[in-house]
């Protein structure tokens, strides 16, 4: 059976962690990246600790409680914080939506999903 919940502990961060790791592109095959895709930003650890203190992270855990996914959305107070969004989190910022900047709306980015391999 698989549940769907939040991270509860610092356990759970380093397990997304290791996903990521295990399904960023680099650490991919070519042909599985064709069939399964992979990930292209890596949070580091400091960043997923203080964006899950803002708003829980998702993840999908296994029978045996493993980190089998996750769905990191990202609120907008960390656009800087991960160097590869600075440039999407600028354009966000630079649009207007019923006349009023984007950037003065609280808001988030639903951002980098990964299932481990198994679960696709």
């Amino acid at each position: 059976m698989i549940s769907i919940t939040t991270v509860q502990c610092e356990t759970d961060i380093l397990a997304i962690i290791a996903l990521q790791q295990a399904n960023l592109k680099q650490n991919v095959p070519i042909e599985v990246q064709a069939s399964d895709g992979f990930v292209t930003v890596e949070h580091r650890h400091n960043v997923l600790q203080r964006m899950n203190q803002i708003m829980p992270r998702i993840i999908a855990k296994d029978a045996t409680s493993k980190i089998i996914g996750y769905a990191l959305s990202m609120p907008s107070e960390f656009g800087t914080a991960v160097p590869e969004l600075h440039s999407l989190f600028s354009i966000i910022n630079s649009l207007e939506y019923k006349e009023k900047p984007l950037k003065d709306y609280a808001y988030y980015v639903m951002g980098q999903s990964c299932v481990a391999i198994g679960f696709r």
